[in-house]
């Protein structure tokens, strides 16, 4: 999820951050690591965003957020992050 995070924020290249975000939601889901299948989405939608596709991008930015209102999400930097790229979104 960081060197997805990384392409958009330091390359500019959401079509690579979009698919290094799709890896890691397939590992997390793997292994059952609901934390960062969720930061992969927000990764995700952050780069649809950039990419012009805003409706599809803010829907799983909505989705993450409304996983982490139900307390699905546990971990306080993921939390943080998914929060980080809503607002950046």
């Amino acid at each position: 999820m960081r060197e997805g995070s990384l392409c958009l924020m330091e390359d500019g290249d959401p079509d690579r951050a979009h698919r290094l975000a799709a890896e890691g939601i397939r590992i997390a889901r793997h292994v059952h690591n609901i934390d960062l299948e969720m930061l992969g989405v927000s990764v995700q939608g952050l780069s649809l965003v950039a990419s012009g596709a805003i409706s599809e991008g803010m829907r799983r930015l909505d989705e993450v957020n409304a996983a982490i209102v139900a307390g699905e999400l546990k971990d306080l930097v993921a939390i943080a992050l998914a929060c980080c790229y809503m607002i950046a979104a």
